[in-house]
């Protein structure tokens, strides 16, 4: 059994890029692709809205919801638990500001089940000059999950724990 590693955060993340560390990520949908990136040592694991077209056979992204990020999210923190997890925002999950700061606070609530965050990134991609990809409100994120103690928790359904 490999041994237990430390699990990788956003300051841990930002002070390996300032020492000129190489990280390596990979697109991880679910739980057993989860359990064999922990165990190769991946960094960071990418949940994509792509998991609509790979896993359920749609023929784009735009049937994929937020809830089902959430909850593919939740199947990669059970099987990748030092793993950073970095979620993309679905089509129309961040269509102003606020809606996308309210979906990604929802991709990044506590998970009593498992004492943690469900993703610590929550990703967000716009057309503009050219494609550009943003780490939505990552400061104001992290400061939510240091206050995150003192929100009430619910679980998917939205039932009180």
């Amino acid at each position: 059994m490999p041994e237990e590693r430390k699990k990788l955060t956003v300051p841990d993340l930002a002070q390996r890029k300032k020492a000129g560390e190489k990280v390596v990520m990979a697109s991880i949908p679910d739980y057993p692709s989860a359990v064999w990136a922990e165990r190769a040592g991946i960094d960071i694991a990418a949940v994509g809205d792509s998991l609509g077209m790979v896993s359920y056979g749609f023929p784009n992204t735009l049937p994929v919801t937020i809830d089902m990020m959430i909850a593919h999210a939740q199947a990669v923190r059970r099987g990748a638990p030092s793993c950073l997890i970095m979620v993309s925002m679905t089509y129309g999950s961040y269509a102003t500001p606020e809606i996308g700061v309210v979906n990604a606070l929802r991709l990044m609530t506590i998970d009593r089940r498992i004492n943690d965050l469900s993703a610590e990134l929550a990703e967000a991609e716009r057309a503009g000059d050219g494609e550009r990809r943003d780490s939505l409100a990552v400061e104001h994120l992290a400061w939510t999950r240091r206050r995150a103690a003192l929100l009430p928790m619910a679980d998917a359904a939205g039932n009180n724990l």
